[in-house]
């Protein structure tokens, strides 16, 4: 008996190498690569000023806020 694959897209079993098979995991792919660019990009954002006044409220006197939110917040002027 050969091999078999869930297919997500049709519900089906579906031979392994089945073209219905590569596509599904082209586009899995292609939506894997898609979501780690939209975390990238929301990552390197600015950290909004609200926020950090947040912070700095938040931080006892005298505490540095991290670097990480310095370097966010330099970035954030060059925009």
């Amino acid at each position: 008996m050969a091999q078999a694959q869930l297919n997500w897209g049709f519900m089906k079993k579906t031979p392994k190498g089945s073209p219905e098979l590569d596509e599904a995991r082209l586009r899995q792919q292609a939506i894997g690569a898609r979501l780690r660019q939209l975390f990238d990009d929301v990552l390197n954002e600015p950290v909004p000023d609200d926020f950090l006044e947040i912070l700095r409220r938040a931080e006892p006197e005298g505490s540095p806020l991290p670097a990480a939110v310095g370097k966010s917040v330099a970035k954030g002027d060059d925009a």
